[in-house]
C-alpha cells in the first residue's frame, strides 16, 4: 500500500488512517452487494481500483484540510476514503440504501463527515464550492449538475478516459497503471462567474 501512495506522488498512510482504509475495505466487502454499492467482480480490485484511485483526487487538492462535497459518492468513494486522510468532507448521495450505508460507515469509521441524501441540483452550495465526482456523469452533464447547484466560481475534479479532449478542462493528470488497475486521468475544471 505504502509503495503504491509513493509512486503516485501521494503522502503514506499513518498508523490510525490505515486501520480506518482497513475498516472501510471491511464495511464495503460485507455490504456492498446488499447495498448495490459495488459489483461482486470488484472486490477483487478493491485496492487499485477503488481505495486507491480514491486517493488519487489529493493531488489536486493538495494538503488537507481542504473543504469537498463528493457528488454520487456511493460506496464513499472518493468522499470517505478522501475524509480518512483529513479532508472536510461532505458526501452527496441520492440513493437511500446507499446513503444509509455511508451514514454508517461514518460513524463506524469516526469520521466527522457530513451525508446529504438528495440530488445535487435540489442542494445549493457557496461560490467557491470545490467538488469531486467518480463515475457520476460524463463531464459536460457534470458541469451542468454543479452549475445548478452552485451560482458562482467553482472547482470539480472528475475521472475521465486517458484520451479525453473535451473543452474547458483546466489540468489534467494521466493516472498511471501499475500502480492503478485501468488507465484514466483526473481533470480539473473552473467555472467562474454568476450564473454557472
Amino acid at each position: 500500500m505504502q509503495a503504491d501512495l509513493l509512486s503516485l506522488g501521494l503522502r503514506p498512510l499513518v498508523r490510525g488512517e490505515m486501520e480506518r482504509i482497513d475498516l472501510l475495505a471491511l464495511l464495503l466487502e460485507r455490504e456492498a452487494g446488499r447495498s448495490g454499492i459495488l459489483g461482486p467482480r470488484e472486490m477483487t480490485r478493491l485496492w487499485p481500483r477503488h481505495l486507491l484511485e480514491s486517493m488519487t483526487y489529493e493531488l489536486p487538492l493538495g494538503s488537507p484540510p481542504v473543504a469537498v462535497v463528493d457528488i454520487g459518492s456511493g460506496g464513499g468513494l472518493p468522499g470517505l476514503v478522501l475524509a480518512v486522510r483529513g479532508y472536510d468532507v461532505t458526501v452527496v448521495e441520492p440513493r437511500r440504501s446507499r446513503a444509509a450505508f455511508l451514514d454508517r460507515a461514518v460513524d463506524t469509521l469516526g469520521l466527522s463527515c457530513d451525508v446529504l441524501r438528495s440530488r445535487l441540483e435540489r442542494l445549493e452550495f457557496a461560490s467557491g464550492t470545490r467538488f469531486v465526482a467518480r463515475a457520476v456523469a460524463p463531464p459536460a452533464r457534470l458541469l451542468q449538475m454543479v452549475g445548478e447547484a452552485c451560482r458562482g466560481t467553482f472547482t470539480i475534479d472528475t475521472r475521465v478516459p486517458p484520451d479525453y479532449g473535451g473543452p474547458g478542462s483546466e489540468e489534467m493528470r494521466l493516472l498511471p497503471m501499475p500502480p492503478l488497475d485501468r488507465p484514466g486521468a483526473l481533470v480539473q475544471f473552473r467555472q467562474t462567474g454568476a450564473g454557472c
